[in-house]
């Protein structure tokens, strides 16, 4: 999944057993792909602002 606001992914962890909350899952995909062709468009940018906001913490 990608962090709000940057083109950096993480993954969700969820211990054995969890409910997933289907619905919220596929919010969030639909989501996503609305901004796949920002992301795709704006990779560069994206990626340095990421890093240099990585660099300030």
């Amino acid at each position: 999944m990608l962090r709000p606001g940057t083109s950096t992914l993480m993954t969700w962890d969820m211990p054995r057993g969890t409910d997933v909350d289907a619905a919220a899952v596929g919010v969030y995909v639909t989501e996503a792909l609305a901004k796949r062709d920002h992301y795709l468009s704006n990779a560069a940018q994206i990626t340095a602002a990421a890093r240099d906001r990585a660099r300030t913490r």
